[in-house]
């Protein structure tokens, strides 16, 4: 981290504007949960665009980018349920059969900075 950058505290990470999430009391806090399960039934999925601040995104990219040599790849062929195999008893066009390549980069957490948005959003 150079001598320009801080932590930042959860405020400065959320976008508490569009994620009204540090008082679980509000009318704000309820309105989002209550639209966000709606979604989740609808969809059976949420996206949350705009989560996380502009200044929080762009401070992890670049702490990502420092380390990313040392992420570890983990890559194959899966199913959309993220097996590695299919299950012969079913059609050859079965979802279960349909194995695509699938693959994820992923770094370990100490090589994260202490200060580090990721880890402020985390914890």
């Amino acid at each position: 981290m150079t001598q320009n950058q801080r932590t930042l505290t959860p405020e400065e990470v959320i976008n508490l504007d569009a994620y009204p999430i540090g008082d679980m009391d509000s009318v704000a806090f309820k309105a989002l949960t209550t639209r966000l399960c709606q979604e989740l039934e609808t969809n059976q999925y949420v996206a949350l665009p705009g989560f996380i601040s502009p200044a929080a995104r762009a401070l992890a990219i670049a702490q990502i980018e420092s380390v990313l040599s040392q992420a570890n790849h983990n890559g194959g062929h899966r199913n959309c349920y993220l097996q590695r195999v299919g299950e012969p008893s079913l059609p050859e066009d079965h979802p279960r059969n349909i194995l695509n390549h699938a693959g994820t980069w992923m770094l370990a957490a100490d090589l994260l900075l202490a200060d580090s948005s990721l880890k402020t959003l985390y914890y």
